[in-house]
């Protein structure tokens, strides 16, 4: 009697998920502490027929830190296939880390990309890559990060500056005191937050004087990062500070800036 092996067609388009697992509890957590055990739990479907499973890590300037060991299965359910993959926590340092999955299958190696909860299996070595962070809860921190007075600032109604691009569905108000408060038409009903007053890190950074008079050592921002509202709590992309706001160029040039004049800088993750 002969048996035939057949893979399907969409083997390519599988899907699987990772779980982060902190000394062997999943916590639900992509930081791991630096002096605990860290492991990836990764589910892939049982007709990937994969066979073997390892991770390319890159810092956070996406210089390789190099494979971690590949291994093999660790158990299955027959519809599901479970493999636990070691993290050298210590042998990277601190900092945030990002990876990608590489699968041996039967349809050759293919990359695993994507989020969590939704990890793809692809032949491109290209896509949107996992990430994880390693903290020391021991480490010094600067004397500024422990006393003194933060100055929060919600950076669209802070100040103006700079020559920014305006995104076509914006909503401008020219000026600062004209705006009203948004409420959505009833509770729950959906509210766009698109309404903006224009303000940008470059006028962050033209008040640091102001901000420095008052004897602050710390500007705690609001969420600056890409996203589609005003207030920016919906990150879309966290490597990529918002274009109304200046972009990364207007943060650079804030962070230099405040720190000649003794003020560090705090960014809300």
């Amino acid at each position: 009697m002969k048996f035939l092996q057949i893979y399907p067609e969409n083997i390519k388009d599988a899907k699987g998920s990772i779980r982060y697992l902190h000394n062997g509890a999943d916590i639900g957590s992509g930081a791991f502490y630096i002096e605990h055990s860290a492991m990836l739990l990764i589910k892939v479907p049982r007709y990937a027929a994969v066979t073997s499973v390892k991770a390319e890590v890159f810092d956070q300037g996406f210089k390789g830190s190099g494979f971690t060991d590949s291994v093999i299965l660790y158990k299955t359910d027959y519809v599901t296939d479970s493999f636990l993959l070691p993290i050298n926590l210590k042998g990277l340092g601190r900092g945030l880390f990002f990876f990608r999955l590489v699968f041996n299958t039967a349809a050759g190696e293919l990359y695993g990309y994507g989020s969590p909860e939704n990890v793809y299996l692809s032949e491109s070595i290209h896509g949107k890559y996992l990430q994880f962070s390693v903290f020391d809860a021991e480490a010094a921190n600067s004397s500024n990060y422990c006393e003194g007075i933060i100055y929060h600032i919600f950076v669209d109604r802070f100040a103006k500056g700079g020559n920014v691009p305006k995104r076509a569905d914006a909503v401008m108000v020219e000026g600062w005191d004209e705006g009203a408060i948004e409420y959505p038409e009833y509770p729950g009903a959906p509210l766009k937050n698109n309404t903006f007053f224009g303000g940008t890190l470059y006028g962050v950074i033209e008040k640091l004087d102001y901000i420095k008079s008052l004897g602050a050592t710390l500007i705690y921002l609001s969420p600056i990062f890409e996203a589609a509202s005003n207030h920016k709590y919906d990150t879309g992309d966290y490597m990529k500070v918002d274009e109304m706001f200046g972009s990364e160029e207007a943060l650079r040039e804030l962070i230099e800036k405040a720190k000649d004049k003794g003020i560090g800088i705090i960014l809300d993750g």
